[in-house]
């Protein structure tokens, strides 16, 4: 049940919505086209420049894909807000360039999402999302960060890229408007 709720959050739905309402009231959007319905009429997708929203189970959760061959927005804000905890978390050394390239590309993702999530989000939410989880990988999280989780790996491996390898990189994957999705993720 948490999973569910957190791919609700991601998608910016709120939990309480049924997927029926949710889908049948983007369907009437002008931006949003059916992508697949019930015999009996009911939406069950919808999809809006590569991203498709379906119901994902008879509780009434709806989960997002995005297809536009861009990536899916919400993988990438949690992979760079996971790598920037990790340099601090974990003091490694000599990647201030990479975390300050980090900042100003989730300063992006935030804006993009606040403008673009199916209900209200503000880049101050994020803000503190992304605090909230900082404050946990230097606290309770710390040892399981610094040391099983892969993230120093992952933080070598992304510092090969250039700022504006990361700046490019981040400019296509915003250059079309479309929910915020967390999946396909890596």
């Amino acid at each position: 049940m948490r999973r569910l709720a957190l791919a609700a959050l991601l998608l910016g739905l709120a939990p309480t919505v049924r997927a029926e309402d949710r889908l049948t009231a983007l369907s009437q959007r002008p931006d949003f086209e059916v992508l697949r319905r019930a015999a009996d009429g009911r939406v069950l997708a919808v999809g809006k420049n590569g991203v498709v929203l379906q119901r994902w189970d008879d509780a009434g959760a709806v989960i997002g894909v995005d297809n536009s061959g861009r990536g899916a927005v919400m993988c990438v804000w949690k992979l760079y807000v996971e790598m920037v905890g990790a340099i601090d978390a974990c003091a490694i050394t000599g990647q201030e360039a990479l975390r300050d390239g980090l900042i100003e590309q989730l300063a992006a993702i935030n804006a993009f999402v606040a403008g673009n999530s199916l209900e209200s989000t503000s880049i101050e939410q994020l803000d503190q999302r992304m605090a909230d989880r900082w404050s946990r990988m230097r606290g309770p999280d710390r040892v399981k960060v610094c040391t099983q989780s892969g993230h120093a790996g992952a933080v070598a491996s992304f510092a090969k890229q250039s700022r504006e390898e990361m700046r490019l990189s981040t400019s296509e994957l915003l250059a079309v408007p479309r929910p915020p999705v967390s999946n396909p993720c890596l």
